[in-house]
């Protein structure tokens, strides 16, 4: 159904960016839970013998440090254990997304947003063992993440993590990838880091907003959205 354009490694969305615990604190993960999805974990079985569990995101490079796609990726994924749904029943759904898109990284392609959930429900549900409650709750709550992105050659190239009508976006070409000040739906090179740390040193959000010439909407969303954010694990 869904057919990718070719990755390409030198783009800057594929392009390894974050450290773990960065990513994690983004993308609103607990500790660990990044190298886990991405490079895969040794465990014990039901045997005592000592096992290795693949990689729930399957990329070109299990080794690297984490890329803007990675980071894309592991946040919708946390959508699904959002339902408190256990790590088997979130690899199957994930499974079932490859499998009825035919390609690997199918929830970072603008096609599978289009064209998925005339499927996903029925398949998807299907191949995961799920009920078709449970179907339709899985397609609804990722079509509401991948609502927040944007794409550019079918792959994504931004992310809002707060919704579009939230001037705070993500995207590999400002900011070095960290989140930005958006002002009339465009990207600043404004991180919304430094915005918050002048406004804990002191500085009013309007006169943030004065000193960089932007709205003050803008300047409060990124206060508001930086503090949500959990401390980076030490």
């Amino acid at each position: 159904m869904v057919t990718a354009a070719k990755i390409d490694p030198k783009s800057p969305v594929f392009a390894p960016r974050y450290w773990y615990a960065e990513a994690e604190r983004l993308a609103g993960v607990s500790r660990g839970t990044a190298k886990r999805w991405l490079k895969g974990y040794h465990h014990r079985g039901p045997d005592g013998e000592p096992r290795f569990r693949a990689p729930l995101i399957r990329r070109e490079h299990p080794d690297s440090d984490v890329s803007f796609a990675d980071l894309v990726e592991i946040a919708a994924l946390k959508r699904w254990r959002d339902l408190r749904w256990p790590p088997p029943t979130i690899r199957k759904v994930a499974e079932g997304c490859r499998r009825i898109s035919g390609v690997e990284r199918p929830l970072i392609t603008e096609r599978f947003q289009r064209e998925a959930g005339d499927v996903f429900a029925s398949e998807v549900a299907h191949f995961a063992d799920l009920s078709p409650r449970q179907g339709k709750q899985a397609w609804e709550t990722m079509r509401a993440f991948l609502d927040t992105l944007d794409y550019e050659d079918d792959f994504v190239s931004a992310w809002w993590p707060r919704g579009k009508d939230v001037p705070v976006a993500i995207d590999p070409d400002y900011g070095f990838g960290l989140p930005v000040v958006v002002c009339s739906g465009l990207c600043t090179l404004l991180r919304t880091e430094f915005v918050l740390e002048q406004f804990r040193a002191g500085e009013t959000a309007a006169a943030i907003a004065e000193d960089y010439r932007l709205p003050l909407r803008s300047i409060t969303a990124a206060i508001d959205f930086e503090a949500s954010l959990s401390p980076e694990p030490a």
